[in-house]
């Protein structure tokens, strides 16, 4: 596909505004990417401030966006 790629755009390059540094559907595809990609040990990392985000939600948080059903199973 010819688009940038989820972890590739995740980093300390992009403004901060640009982001969303804390926002639960955000680490929820970024961990959801890494842990697809086999970077366990950065989707660890990521998925402690996944847990923060996720006790501050006023939903329960199952994918990367509301609109997103299902989800699918890693590899």
């Amino acid at each position: 596909m010819g688009g940038p790629k989820a972890h590739e755009i995740f980093d300390d390059t992009l403004a901060r505004a640009c982001q969303h540094p804390g926002n639960v559907w955000s680490l929820h595809g970024y961990h959801e990417c890494l842990a697809r990609l086999g970077k366990h040990e950065l989707a660890r990392v990521i998925e402690q401030q996944l847990k923060v985000a996720a006790a501050r939600a006023d939903v329960p948080i199952r994918s990367s966006c509301y609109c997103r059903r299902s989800v699918g199973p890693a590899g």
